[in-house]
């Protein structure tokens, strides 16, 4: 038969939201993107729903005693870079590096140290190059 958990979750988010852009010379810039993220939660209180038709509220729900642990703690960075060189008016080449970096830090408690974490998580690393030329006739 179904089976339905519940539990009150106690979790803390923190991130952080930065962009810099700047201009070494009339044609040639410089674009920053970083966010780095961390979230933890921990589970407390289980209980099971009896019938979630009852009237009463107490009636709906039984005490649990959930034997897995389901806190989390979620780490995450994302970062864009971007130089724009305009090597001759309209015609324009950007370089661009991506990075992610995705993992699972140890569950259910927020330490202001687990952002340290997120930079040991494996990368995932993405170059690109646009070239965009002015043909004049």
């Amino acid at each position: 038969s179904t089976h339905y958990v519940f539990g009150r979750l106690n979790q803390t988010t923190a991130s952080i939201t930065t962009r810099l852009n700047y201009t070494i010379t009339p044609t040639l810039s410089v674009q920053l993107y970083g966010q780095p993220f961390v979230s933890a939660g921990q589970y407390q209180h289980y209980k099971e729903l009896l019938n979630g038709r009852a009237a009463s509220y107490e009636d709906r729900y039984a005490p649990f005693a959930y034997a897995d642990n389901a806190d989390f703690t979620v780490l995450s960075f994302r970062t864009t870079n971007v130089l724009r060189w305009e090597f001759k008016p309209g015609s324009t080449m950007f370089v661009v590096w991506q990075q992610g970096r995705e993992g699972d830090g140890e569950g259910g408690t927020f330490q202001p140290g687990d952002f340290r974490d997120v930079f040991r998580q494996g990368a995932t690393n993405t170059l690109l190059v646009k070239l965009a030329y002015w043909l004049n006739p």
